[in-house]
């Protein structure tokens, strides 16, 4: 089996999407937090805190941020600035 050889810039692409993905929830809960807006992380970043608190190794990142709010009582509208 041919080993296969990841360029720097690969890596580094790598943890910039990774990065992002996480300022983005950062930046979106920091909003709500300070609107005084209850919410709730779900989707994949929700599953990778789960997971993290037993298996680091299992950890998967996603490209999204989902984020429960209940509309009927606090609307709310935050753009993430991102894809």
């Amino acid at each position: 089996m041919k080993a296969l050889v990841v360029s720097s810039l690969a890596w580094e692409r790598m943890v910039t999407a990774v990065e992002k993905v996480r300022e983005r929830l950062r930046r979106a809960a920091l909003a709500l937090e300070q609107a005084g807006i209850p919410y709730a992380v779900s989707g994949g970043n929700a599953v990778a805190a789960w997971v993290s608190e037993v298996d680091e190794a299992a950890v998967r990142n996603t490209r999204d941020v989902d984020i429960l709010s209940d509309r009927l009582k606090q609307p709310v509208t935050y753009r993430s600035g991102g894809h």
